[in-house]
């Protein structure tokens, strides 16, 4: 009698399938770590690039602002309000406004702790933690031009 040796055993396919398993799990693994380090510095990118493009926008009104004009301040009912020359800073919560209109939902801190107009005027913008618990924070002394 010939013996038919063709096609694969019960034992042959169990272990190819689980080795095939093991090479899936791993490739997801480093997929799933992957997009989660993505997602977390992606988030933290944002943070710092909002707390930059405010101080650059409040840097920028500073500049067109004289010591004469100054800066007025404000702070009731947990909203704060820093008016330089035609533009106004609303900080309530998390929401950075401008004129009105949002400039971030993450900032944290936003002060201005000069009530007086002062040359020099420190200010601080500090963002909300990211999901390591991390903060953007950006501290500078910004000047009135004379």
């Amino acid at each position: 009698m010939l013996k038919n040796e063709r096609g694969i055993t019960l034992v042959e396919l169990l272990a190819v399938l689980s080795i095939l398993s093991i090479i899936l799990l791993l490739v997801g693994s480093a997929h799933i770590f992957g997009q989660r380090q993505y997602f977390e510095q992606n988030e933290t990118i944002d943070h710092q690039g909002d707390v930059r493009l405010i101080m650059s926008q409040l840097t920028t009104d500073v500049r067109k602002v004289t010591v004469n004009e100054g800066a007025a301040t404000s702070d009731s009912g947990g909203v704060f309000t820093l008016t330089l020359g035609t533009n106004t800073y609303t900080h309530q919560g998390t929401t950075l406004k401008r004129n009105g209109v949002i400039l971030s939902e993450n900032i944290s801190i936003f002060e201005w702790p000069s009530t007086t107009n002062e040359a020099a005027n420190k200010i601080n913008i500090v963002s909300v933690a990211d999901d390591n618990g991390e903060r953007a924070n950006l501290e500078t002394v910004l000047y009135f031009r004379r």
